[in-house]
């Protein structure tokens, strides 16, 4: 196998839409919003499909959503792959997210962690007062000597993020901001406004940098399936003691990703894959390190793509799918309904039974492979039937047990009904 890395976005990267594609086709990826809207109190993916763009770019509604979208990525992915980079790393809010997929931070916490983190970095600065801008075309020292030259005690801005050997990100004072920009500019370089609502890895973020340390110093972590970097020190993390501290220091710190990225290269990896919403992860390292394959996981599309490339490790022993598919079917047929509504058990029930029964049907016929896709799309129609009858959750619970056990699928699909 090829050595390679999984990334994962930070803020910025959240967008109306993002989520629904894998729900729709991944009972896993339903799961995972249905987990995370239990910790944060609101239903995550209403707000990502259907709430308004500004109170999705609230960093406190942004940040645990981004990173619920891409565990649930993840989880997809890892019902095909095994889950076992040579590295990790994520942008700013990502690191949250590699942590949690290499086994360091249970998923509840970390989004009750990133929910705090959004909130308390949004009210460490007042609305409007800070501004962060992309800038690209000109030398990074040239414009971090700018920042120097206008920072004063009343007006900050730094360079937040290395992003690039062509792009870094200010962040600071609005006015200090909109000053270095002018500058930029009048040097030739171009600037971009970014979608995010206040000044991060900036010394504006010191309040939220106390109040999460506070938070991450009694949280539990776990020791990694897989080493991930740090923004902060741009390499791997040398034990579990070392993350509440660079947590803590990363809220105001730049977030070194060209580093990061550089270290994957002289590391020897030739894969990325960038899990989670949009490509921007994808698009820097093309950028940067051309000679790395760089690949997306965000979208059934995605995952289809990912099935066919050699350099990622495949399961070994797959499960049966037809055998799958059957057992869903007999369950489906079997269990006793116990709502009265015609028109819902029919367009509910009925109906799914019979779309997957033709597909099923449909593969035999043309001898076709049964692909993970096809057995997430059994579990969904079986948990509408299940609800639909109006089967009871003990007993829904214990015939998802049966058919895992039956079907030797458990490791595959059984957190999906836990």
């Amino acid at each position: 196998m090829n050595p390679i890395a999984f990334l994962f976005p930070g803020q910025g990267s959240q967008y109306i839409g993002m989520g629904i594609d894998l729900c729709s086709h991944f009972e896993a990826a339903l799961h995972t919003f249905q987990e995370a809207s239990e910790v944060v109190g609101f239903d995550l993916l209403h707000l990502c499909t259907e709430g308004s763009a500004d109170q999705l770019m609230k960093t406190e509604n942004a940040q645990p959503a981004i990173l619920t979208a891409s565990v649930a990525a993840f989880r997809v992915l890892q019902a095909e792959f095994s889950p076992k980079p040579i590295y990790g790393a994520g942008h700013s809010l990502g690191e949250y997210t590699a942590l949690t997929c290499s086994g360091a931070l249970a998923f509840a916490d970390a989004v009750r962690l990133v929910h705090l983190r959004g909130k308390w970095m949004q009210e460490a600065v007042p609305a409007k007062a800070g501004l962060m801008t992309a800038v690209t075309g000109l030398d990074p020292h040239v414009i971090a000597e700018i920042c120097h030259e206008i920072t004063s005690s009343d007006e900050i801005v730094v360079v937040a993020n290395h992003n690039s050997h062509q792009q870094v990100v200010l962040s600071g004072h609005s006015s200090a901001v909109i000053k270095a920009t002018q500058k930029i500019e009048g040097l030739g370089g171009a600037a971009k406004t970014l979608s995010v609502s206040a000044p991060f890895h900036s010394p504006l973020m010191t309040p939220a940098a106390e109040q999460m340390k506070a938070v991450l110093n009694s949280t539990v972590f776990n020791k990694m399936d897989w080493p991930v970097l740090s923004n902060v020190t741009a390499m791997p993390y040398a034990s579990p003691e070392q993350i509440p501290d660079l947590l803590a220091q990363q809220i105001t710190s730049p977030v070194r990703w060209y580093e990061i990225m550089s270290y994957l290269n002289h590391a020897g990896i030739q894969t990325i894959v960038e899990i989670g919403p949009k490509q921007v992860l994808k698009s820097l390292m093309k950028q940067s390190f051309p000679n790395i394959e760089s690949y997306s996981m965000e979208r059934v599309e995605h995952y289809h793509t990912l099935l066919s490339v050699s350099s990622l490790e495949k399961e070994s022993n797959p499960p049966d799918g037809m055998r799958f598919l059957k057992k869903c079917l007999v369950l489906a047929v079997s269990t006793k309904n116990y709502n009265p509504d015609a028109k819902e058990y029919q367009e509910k029930a009925v109906l799914p039974y019979q779309q997957m029964k033709a597909l099923k049907e449909r593969l035999e016929s043309e001898k076709q492979q049964v692909t993970a896709v096809h057995m997430q799309e059994a579990l969904q129609m079986l948990r509408s039937v299940f609800e639909t009858k109006r089967l009871p959750k003990e007993e829904q619970d214990a015939r998802f047990e049966s058919l895992f056990l039956e079907t030797g699928t458990k490791k595959w699909f059984g957190h999906v009904c836990t």
